[in-house]
């Protein structure tokens, strides 16, 4: 079972960003009239609207990790005659900033971190009363 669901996760991510997009809505319509036939007792198989929740559920996280950069939309070959753009090269760093003796920034004390601390230290300056 774990196989197919794999599978039917690795469809999904191979479908370009509006096939993903049609794929939902016609599964939250399909969902409505689910939700709308089991309201009016016409619906016999109830397991259905769980599994058109899950493959919502398929859909959307496909859609956020492409949101997200976790993964790309397939890319569809331009056609011969096209050309493809040029990536711009990146910009170079000064010789100041990448000298050995150059300063980092210092990292930022976490709030708890910071707690603790002043605990300690009150707790320091009562020992020594």
């Amino acid at each position: 079972m774990a196989k197919e669901l794999f599978e039917a996760a690795k469809v999904l991510r191979e479908r370009a960003d509006d096939s993903l997009r049609s794929e939902l809505l016609g599964l939250q319509e399909k969902l409505w009239r689910a939700q709308f036939d089991l309201r009016r007792g016409q619906l016999t198989n109830t397991a259905s609207v769980l599994k058109l929740k899950r493959q919502i559920a398929r859909v959307r996280t496909v859609q956020l990790e492409r949101v997200h950069g976790l993964s790309k939309a397939p890319v569809e070959a331009a056609p011969e005659g096209e050309a493809k753009p040029k990536k711009k090269a990146a910009a170079k760093k000064p010789a100041a900033a990448t000298a050995e003796g150059a300063k980092k920034p210092a990292a930022a004390k976490k709030p708890a971190a910071a707690a603790a601390a002043k605990k300690t230290k009150k707790s320091e300056a009562k020992t020594a009363e």
